[in-house]
């Protein structure tokens, strides 16, 4: 387990979540699974032109999202990309 003042965790959804095709990337920069949780209900998921999901807070017409929360080594979440 990583120490507290050298990780971050992250909140992912769409193709980070486990067994989809970009966990491995987490997974490549260290990152450990800490399990599943649901967004505020203020969130849309958008197409990204990179074609991965990116989650949008909204005013008004969101919803909760189901997401997983990782936990990574602070000098590695610079390498991820959306």
């Amino acid at each position: 387990r990583l120490r507290k003042d050298d990780a971050i965790t992250l909140a992912v959804a769409g193709l980070h979540l486990s067994g989809e095709p970009r966990n491995g990337e987490l997974l490549d920069r260290g990152g450990t699974l800490l399990g599943a949780a649901r967004t505020a209900p203020c969130y849309r998921l958008h197409h990204l032109p990179s074609g991965a999901p990116g989650l949008v807070r909204v005013p008004e017409g969101g919803e909760a999202i189901e997401v997983e929360l990782w936990q990574l080594p602070s000098a590695t979440v610079g390498m991820l990309r959306s």
